[in-house]
């Protein structure tokens, strides 16, 4: 194993050999990618296990979680790190501060997923709740699991917040329908700075259960 100099910081060194125990015959594909503040760099073995861009609407994609994603160069100084190795091996997992290592069959354990929602870049998945912590840890962003609304004329931002299936699309359709404007459907972020909050538009694509709109609204 290659020896590594002095200096470089506990959590580096610990991915650093990690990443060394990789097949280095087989080219490293990488991409960076930005939602809100948040930086994560994304290296893999398997380029069909990176992130595609532009993102899709449908109903695992991320834009029902936040407003957008765009897709930046790779960088060991961006605010988080994944690493996926696909390999015939038992499945691997090992996250050390900012950094975090995937290794196994990924591309056969995602083909083999009866839900992609909770597949690594779904919209309930590692990248989806990677993101939420790196805003809070690097900075300072948290989020509510909550409806926004705006009522551009008394300028006030409305939450609506609760749990999967608490009626959050019911008040959203009902704000709309009142002339209200969309502010964000599933995830609302906010900063504080000394006495000021700051608050980030969300996503604004939503998956409505069918349920939903014949039982419920209006």
């Amino acid at each position: 194993m290659k020896k590594l100099r002095s200096f470089v910081e506990p959590e580096r060194l610990v991915y650093d050999t990690i990443c060394q125990k990789m097949n280095p015959k087989k080219p490293m594909y990488q991409t960076g990618l930005q939602i809100l503040k948040a930086t994560v760099g994304i290296r893999s073995n398997a380029r069909d296990l990176l992130p595609k861009f532009p993102l899709q609407i449908e109903v695992k994609s991320l834009l029902t979680d936040f407003r957008g994603m765009t897709e930046i160069p790779y960088s060991r100084k961006l605010d988080g790190q994944i690493v996926l190795e696909n390999k015939p091996s038992a499945a691997f997992f090992k996250r050390s501060k900012m950094k975090a290592v995937f290794r196994g069959p990924l591309r056969k354990l995602e083909g083999q997923a009866s839900d992609l929602r909770y597949s690594l870049w779904g919209n309930q998945g590692f990248l989806y709740r990677f993101i939420l912590y790196l805003l809070e840890e690097r900075h300072h962003i948290y989020s509510l699991h909550a409806c926004g609304l705006y009522d551009e004329k008394r300028n006030l931002l409305y939450i609506a917040a609760g749990g999967a299936g608490s009626g959050k699309t019911v008040y959203l359709l009902s704000g709309i329908a009142k002339g209200l404007k969309l502010f964000s459907t599933e995830t609302v972020a906010y900063e504080c700075r000394g006495k000021k909050i700051t608050w980030f538009k969300g996503s604004l694509i939503d998956n409505v259960r069918l349920g939903t709109l014949v039982h419920d609204f209006p």
